[in-house]
């Protein structure tokens, strides 16, 4: 049971953490027509752009699906997101999270987003997957990923 409320704790706050805006429409009451013209002049009159270090977003008003704002929302990228979110279930499903891990070196150095892993280090999977969900972590990952192809 802890595990369903795990993934789905960290997937609540990945959706919320990338700076996209996301609302489910059976849990917010509809906007109404006031709402929505209040809404329209301020995204009209939004001078400064929003400090962000996402490369993509994109917020659009859920009713009228009017964009309000967007950067760089249309460049196909990579689904780095849903990579780690399938390797968390998998995790999840396979692994006890007490289990250490020692970090290898393609681990180590992976690029991109990372918790800062040093080979030769050791870890548990739980800290693993907190690095991989909190801090999007590219290391972790590959850590996790070599971990329970050969142990798991």
């Amino acid at each position: 049971m802890w595990k369903k409320f795990l993934v789905i704790w960290l997937l609540f706050i990945i959706l919320f953490s990338l700076g996209n805006c996301a609302f489910a429409d059976d849990e917010i009451e509809e906007i109404n027509e006031t709402d929505n013209n209040i809404l329209a002049t301020v995204a009209d009159n939004i001078s400064v752009e929003p400090e962000t270090y996402s490369k993509h977003i994109i917020c659009i008003e859920r009713t009228t699906e009017r964009v309000l704002y967007e950067k760089d929302a249309y460049t196909k990228t990579p689904m780095a997101s849903t990579t780690k979110i399938l390797t968390l279930i998998i995790t999840l499903e396979k692994c006890d999270l007490s289990e250490v891990v020692e970090i290898s070196s393609k681990s180590a150095h992976t690029g991109g987003s990372t918790l800062g892993i040093t080979e030769g280090s050791k870890m548990t999977l739980e800290a693993l997957v907190y690095g991989l969900m909190l801090r999007s972590g590219n290391d972790c990952a590959v850590a996790i990923a070599e971990h329970i192809r050969w142990k798991c």
